[in-house]
């Protein structure tokens, strides 16, 4: 299996140390790189691209990855409202399109039926002024269900601290969670 990490900026991947990532892939969301440097950039605003155009060193720029024009959008045949895409939806449709089929993912907190899954660590700085809505989060959950059910033979783990204990329902059978110490167990085997 061809195996990548997905970094999203949910409070739940916090305290994880992204070092568990060095061996493997990683697709970083947004402004990833003030915590660790991923192999590829995936944004969906053109914001944050200068971001990030401006903050890595232009031997990095081809590693950005912006959605463009459709692609800033969920997909047309996705049921239901068709809604401005997400960085880790989007950033999971990169790996898969690049032959990743293990695909492990942090951070993506609309998974999370506890806490703050509204946030983004982010959040109060540049590019990132403000929560997402309660509304918002529930079609991200849906969107995420989606994505994963169109990829079947893609294996989706999704990753969160021990102390989680209430999640949101995801009916794709390809998607399975890990804790965070069963993860670091998992990559230092």
């Amino acid at each position: 299996m061809k195996t990548a990490a997905i970094i999203c900026n949910g409070p739940s991947r916090e305290n994880l140390d992204l070092k568990i990532f060095d061996n493997i892939t990683t697709f970083g969301c947004n402004a990833v790189y003030r915590d660790y440097a991923v192999n590829y950039h995936v944004c969906i605003d053109y914001p944050v691209y200068e971001e990030l155009i401006q903050a890595l060193p232009s031997k990095d720029h081809d590693n950005i990855i912006l959605a463009k024009e459709e692609e800033q959008f969920e997909p047309a045949n996705k049921p239901g409202v068709r809604a401005k895409n997400n960085a880790g939806v989007f950033a999971l449709d990169q790996a898969v399109s690049r032959g990743y089929n293990n695909i492990i993912v942090v951070g993506m907190d609309c998974i999370v039926a506890e806490g703050d899954s509204l946030g983004n660590i982010y959040l109060g700085s540049k590019n990132f002024p403000d929560k997402v809505s309660f509304d918002d989060q529930k079609r991200r959950l849906f969107y995420l269900d989606w994505f994963c059910q169109q990829h079947p033979n893609v294996k989706f783990t999704f990753s969160f601290p021990d102390e989680i204990k209430k999640y949101n329902r995801i009916e794709a059978k390809n998607v399975v969670g890990l804790t965070f110490s069963k993860l670091k167990e998992k990559l230092n085997a």
